[in-house]
């Protein structure tokens, strides 16, 4: 196992909340081939922690939570099997969201872990500065007419039945509401 500067970890958190902040926009934007890949990019990011974690010593923390994610994809199989002999698609895709992404804990403590509170401040505060751009496309989006590619769903569907008192409820840069409401929450 190699040492590896908590940096690199810092750098695909940032990456991969980059990609979970766009992730909508870019979708709805490049649509077809370009929304799949764009939709991918995560995983291939939650790839690259996992193999990071596994090349790399990391924390007796990220040893912790690597076990207990160990424990949790055990405890899967019995689920996981059910799956499998209903749908193969949909055991890929499933066993991928549930297990997958436990990843970016370990990314995240081992990013933090030897911080001082004030960097840890200062690198949470950076993603305060996209409230400005997802705030000027929700106004964009309450601007545009509901047939407008802005408001319209990642897959281009018209997303009225959604629309409460004759206003769109608006993801912004996200493509769902509720990501959106996460991450003001956060910021």
């Amino acid at each position: 196992r190699i040492a590896m500067s908590n940096k690199y970890f810092r750098l695909l958190l940032f990456a991969t909340i980059l990609v979970l902040i766009f992730e909508g926009v870019f979708r709805k934007f490049f649509g077809g081939m370009g929304s799949v890949v764009i939709y991918f990019l995560k995983d291939l990011l939650a790839l690259t922690g996992v193999f990071m974690i596994m090349t790399t010593s990391i924390s007796k923390v990220g040893r912790f939570i690597v076990q207990k994610w160990i424990f949790l994809a055990i405890a899967m199989i019995p689920p996981i099997s059910l799956t499998a002999t209903k749908d193969p698609f949909l055991l890929i895709f499933g066993t991928k969201q549930y297990l997958l992404f436990v990843v970016m804990a370990v990314v995240a403590y081992e990013a933090f872990h030897q911080m001082t509170l004030k960097e840890l401040k200062r690198w949470i505060f950076r993603f305060t500065y996209f409230v400005v751009p997802t705030t000027g496309l929700v106004l964009l989006q309450l601007n545009s007419p509901e047939t407008s590619w802005i408001n319209s769903s990642v897959g281009g569907d018209n997303l009225s039945a959604f629309a409460a008192g004759g206003k769109l409820r608006v993801s912004s840069t996200f493509s769902f509401v509720s990501q959106y409401c996460m991450f003001l929450n956060v910021s």
